[in-house]
């Protein structure tokens, strides 16, 4: 199977033509202009938890296991060969 995320454009706009395929916009320049709304849930999220008392919303063994695919798929890059995680 396969996941695929694309990165944010300023538009959706995609061309074909004789001379260029699937030609599209550059992507945004920053990764935070990318993802300014997923950054702000995140933030509202933890804000939300920190007044209220609630569980934050993202324990340390979810930063772990980000971290584990992470490395998983440079190591998966880096040999051509496919990771177990």
């Amino acid at each position: 199977g396969m996941l695929l995320n694309e990165n944010m454009r300023p538009t959706t706009l995609r061309r074909w033509g004789a001379r260029e395929t699937d030609a599209r916009d550059r992507l945004l320049a920053f990764f935070l202009e990318r993802y300014a709304e997923a950054y702000r849930a995140e933030l509202d999220a933890f804000l939300r938890a920190v007044e209220t008392g609630a569980p934050m919303p993202v324990t340390p063994r979810d930063g772990r296991q980000a971290l584990r695919l992470a490395d998983c798929a440079l190591q998966s890059a880096l040999s051509g060969e496919t990771v177990a995680v």
